[in-house]
């Protein structure tokens, strides 16, 4: 089974990739409770990598787009993602077929936007049981 790991992101330190308990599908940055919903997996396949929400197993990927806030869907909607070291233990994630990365806003909401490097679009990842 893939290892299970909470996304930090390295502009907002107290915040983590977290799965609204609202709507169960919109991607925030949230505080870090220990929630299930707050635990991804990783699937690794040759070319790209999907995520999935270790809770309720829902993969990353529906409606992407630029400035579209990330969101889950009940199955892998042929949406991969890269997981790409940035240095310093810190990653980011991107959209495999564009030059799009998870960006955390003010508003808690990840958008996908077009890497520009800045701190919210980077994320430490820690392994977690």
């Amino acid at each position: 089974m893939a290892e299970v790991f909470i996304f930090k992101n390295a502009g907002y330190e107290n915040r983590v990739l977290d799965l609204s308990r609202t709507d169960n599908k919109t991607v925030l940055g949230w505080e870090e409770n220990g929630g299930g919903n707050q635990k991804w997996r990783l699937q690794k396949h040759p070319n790209n990598t999907f995520i999935f929400q270790d809770l309720d197993g829902n993969y990353l990927g529906e409606d992407i787009g630029r400035d579209r806030p990330v969101g889950v869907a009940d199955s892998i909607v042929a949406v991969g993602f890269r997981v790409e070291s940035a240095g310093r233990d810190l990653f980011k994630i991107a959209v495999f077929s564009h030059n799009l990365v998870f960006d955390l806003g003010e508003d808690k909401i990840v958008r996908l936007r077009p890497a520009n490097g800045s701190q919210t679009q980077l994320w430490k990842r820690e392994r977690v049981q």
